[in-house]
């Protein structure tokens, strides 16, 4: 299996989805820590202390034995940048 775990703070998605309703148009870029574009979510759920935890298998990732722990990957680092509105 070739898979890994990728935790992100709740505080991320709340953020990001804020964004949405802010009104503002912006664009988003992953400066650092891309995933692999082959990634796809095998298990999604939270930790104790309300982080989200998605489980992904990629063919970049190591192959891991049954029963072992995955590897954690390093969070995407996201740019955020909010484009100037154009007055028509």
């Amino acid at each position: 299996m070739k898979r890994a775990v990728l935790i992100l703070s709740d505080r991320l998605l709340t953020d990001f989805l804020k964004g949405f309703s802010s009104g503002d148009e912006y664009s988003l870029k992953i400066i650092k820590n891309q995933l692999p574009s082959d990634s796809k979510i095998i298990r999604a759920g939270h930790d104790a202390q309300g982080n989200i935890c998605l489980v992904l298998e990629s063919e970049e990732f190591e192959d891991i034995l049954e029963g072992c722990k995955y590897p954690e990957l390093e969070p995407p680092i996201i740019q955020r940048k909010v484009l100037d509105s154009v007055n028509g």
